[in-house]
C-alpha cells in the first residue's frame, strides 16, 4: 500500500476489521489514485494476533490480499518466538502493526524488532493489555478502534438492564419447570442509569437508555463537557460518584482502565 500523509487518518478505518470499513476503504482507494502528490513510503503490515485464525481478522486479510492495491500483510505472529523467527528483511520492512488482542510482551517484541514501524493500531478500543515501557517510549503513532463497538455494547448494556427489569432468571426457571406463573415486572422508563466514564461507549449506552425513557446520569472528569447534551439529565465530577450511585438503578462502568480507575 502506498500512503500519502493526508490519508493516514482515513487509513485508520481499514484496520478496524469491519465489513463497513472495507467498503469505505474501496472508495478511499479510488480517490487516492487521483492524488497528484508524491508517494512517501510503502506500508507493510505485521499482524499480531493471539489467534492467527481469528475470523474477525478476515476483512483485513481480504482487503490486503495478494492482488490488492491497498497494501500487503507481511506476516502474522502469535508469540514472541514468532517475531524472533521472522527474516530480518521482513522485520525491517514493517511499517504498520495491526494488534488483535496482542499482549504487551508481543507488542514490545515487534516494536523492538521492527525499526521502521510508524503506526500501531489496535483492533479493540481497550489497549491497557498492550501497554509497556517499550510502547510508551516508541515514536510510532498508536491508535485504537474507538467508536467501532459502541452501538453493540449499548445493545448489550440494555439487554443486561432488561434481564433484571423483566426478571429473565425467573422466566428461565419457569421454563425448566414447565410452569408459567404470572408476575410483575419493572418498567425501565421509570428507572435511572448512571454512566461512569461518559465517553463514546458511555454516550451510546446513555442514548439507547434515553430511547427507553430512562433518566441518564453521567460521571466524568469534566462534567461541563455534558452541557447541552440532550442525553444527560445530570452530570457529576469524580467527587460526585456517591451521589450518582445513590440515584441510579443501573450503573454502567465504561471508563478506560488506568491507574486511577483500576479497582
Amino acid at each position: 500500500m502506498l500512503l500519502r500523509p493526508r490519508h493516514l487518518s482515513l487509513t485508520l478505518t481499514l484496520l478496524t476489521a469491519t465489513r463497513q470499513t472495507c467498503r469505505s476503504f474501496t472508495a478511499y482507494a479510488t480517490a487516492m489514485s487521483s492524488d497528484p502528490r508524491p508517494i512517501v513510503r510503502p506500508a507493510n503490515v505485521l499482524v499480531l494476533s493471539k489467534d492467527p485464525d481469528d475470523p474477525n481478522n478476515k476483512p483485513v486479510y481480504d482487503a490486503l490480499g495478494p492482488s490488492s492495491p491497498l497494501g500487503k500483510i507481511t506476516a502474522t505472529c502469535a508469540t514472541v518466538e514468532d517475531v524472533k523467527g521472522l527474516d530480518p528483511s521482513v522485520l525491517s520492512s514493517v511499517s504498520v502493526l495491526f494488534l488483535a488482542w496482542a499482549d504487551a510482551d508481543l507488542v514490545a517484541a515487534a516494536l523492538s524488532a521492527c525499526p521502521s514501524v510508524k503506526w500501531a493500531h489496535s483492533r479493540s478500543a481497550g489497549v491497557e493489555g498492550m501497554v509497556s515501557p517499550t510502547l510508551t517510549s516508541h515514536p510510532c503513532r498508536m491508535t485504537n478502534a474507538k467508536g467501532c463497538f459502541s452501538r453493540t455494547l449499548a445493545e448489550y448494556c440494555m439487554s443486561a438492564c432488561g434481564y433484571f427489569a423483566k426478571d429473565f432468571k425467573r422466566l428461565e426457571a419457569q421454563k425448566a419447570e414447565k410452569r408459567w406463573d404470572q408476575y410483575a415486572v419493572k418498567e425501565m422508563s421509570t428507572q435511572t442509569m448512571g454512566v461512569v466514564g461518559y465517553g463514546d461507549i458511555g454516550r451510546a449506552c446513555g442514548a439507547l437508555a434515553k430511547a427507553y425513557g430512562m433518566r441518564v446520569l453521567a460521571l466524568r472528569r469534566d462534567p461541563s463537557l455534558c452541557d447541552g447534551d440532550p442525553v444527560v439529565d445530570a452530570a457529576y465530577g469524580s467527587d460526585g460518584v456517591g451521589e450518582m450511585l445513590a440515584e441510579s438503578d443501573y450503573v454502567l462502568v465504561a471508563a478506560p482502565l488506568t491507574a486511577k480507575t483500576r479497582g
